[in-house]
């Protein structure tokens, strides 16, 4: 099992391999690919989506975008024709 640099030390299944793809994003949830490769990634206690793009492919997101914003507790994702639907928790 080989880990990248500024990944913290925990366990993998042989054969994997674990980068660093993102930094500073506090709290992550759920994540969701979308079709383009975009990664969207939901932050609850913000209410929050935030979206991430690697513009180069080199598996570095290099782009951070809010989504959404001011919905409490977003909770998990899931895309389908073209529309992300999201569930709220406690709603």
């Amino acid at each position: 099992t080989r880990v990248g640099e500024g990944v913290p030390h925990f366990g993998v299944r042989e054969g994997y391999r674990v980068t660093l793809a993102a930094r500073e994003l506090g709290e992550a949830r759920f994540l969701q690919f979308d079709d383009a490769g975009t990664l969207y990634l939901s932050q609850p206690n913000a209410g929050k989506i935030v979206a991430l793009r690697d513009g180069d492919a080199d598996g570095v997101y290099e782009t951070r975008t809010d989504f959404l914003s001011g919905r409490k507790g977003v909770h998990s994702m899931h895309f389908h024709d073209g529309w992300l639907w999201i569930s709220n928790a406690p709603e």
